[in-house]
């Protein structure tokens, strides 16, 4: 299996095509893994003012942050949140 597509620091793969996701998965999942594909994180993404200093949850559980503007960034790892809101 070809790991190029895979980025350690950020614990994803970026996939070129539909055949590559088949690949990596089948993979995953002979290795146990639970997998959640996220194509759209807009639902998962939480974004509050660099201000606000209380993040800590927020950030315990997401999965990528980042700073924009006045603002932090937050892509969330829980599904409920991405389901049900709180952005």
């Amino acid at each position: 299996m070809d790991f190029r597509n895979y980025n350690r620091d950020k614990y994803r793969f970026k996939l070129k095509n539909v055949e590559e996701e088949k690949e990596v998965i089948k993979y995953l999942k002979d290795k146990g893994f639970e997998i959640a594909l996220i194509e759209d994180s807009s639902d998962c993404t939480v974004k509050i003012s660099k201000s606000n200093n209380k993040y800590g949850e927020i950030l315990k559980n997401s999965i990528e942050s980042y700073e924009s503007g006045r603002d932090k960034i937050f892509i969330n790892e829980r599904f409920s949140i991405c389901q049900g809101g709180n952005r």
